[in-house]
């Protein structure tokens, strides 16, 4: 009987061990044939293609910045909060300030748009650059796959721009 408990100790801490463990390089991107966080592979697209074009409203009035309201359920996604504070090189307790710029990262990786296709994404954006967010600009469109290759950007026929 106590051999029996001690080897259901021994698995179950082996098992946390490695749940924990795969959780950790699948959050923070340690291994590179590890399949990314969404939240990774959208900053793949970033880098490749450049930031998207942030909008609040499109067409219903902008809606109050509200990084306080919101910050609670960013912290919750616990792979895409990684992902943001990796990338802005903060620690795991962030100051007010801190707490708006994972707020504005937020919303950069919130306008990129996934539609997952076996071990591929579809990514659709509009892009930052090209003068006032009113401006016209094309879309951009591509492929990104699991381990954040993206591929086959090119400017779509949609056109848009910010409703302010």
């Amino acid at each position: 009987m106590r051999l029996m408990r001690g080897r259901r100790s021994a698995i179950g801490v082996g098992l946390a061990v490695a749940l924990l463990g795969g959780f950790s390089v699948y959050a923070f991107g340690a291994v590179p044939f590890v399949p990314r966080s969404v939240a990774d592979v959208k900053y793949s697209v970033i880098d490749e293609v450049g930031p998207p074009l942030v909008c609040t409203g499109w067409g219903e009035g902008n809606p109050p910045f509200s990084p306080v309201q919101t910050y609670p359920a960013i912290v919750a996604d616990t792979p895409t909060y990684a992902a943001i504070l990796k990338r802005l090189q903060l620690p795991a307790v962030v100051t007010p300030d801190q707490a708006i710029s994972v707020y504005r990262e937020w919303l950069k990786l919130d306008a990129i748009r996934l539609d997952r296709h076996g071990a591929m994404y579809d990514f659709s954006m509009w892009p930052a650059v090209g003068g006032h967010p009113e401006a016209l600009r094309n879309e951009v469109l591509g492929n990104v796959d699991l381990y954040g290759h993206v591929s086959n950007a090119h400017e779509g026929s949609a056109m848009s721009g910010c409703l302010l």
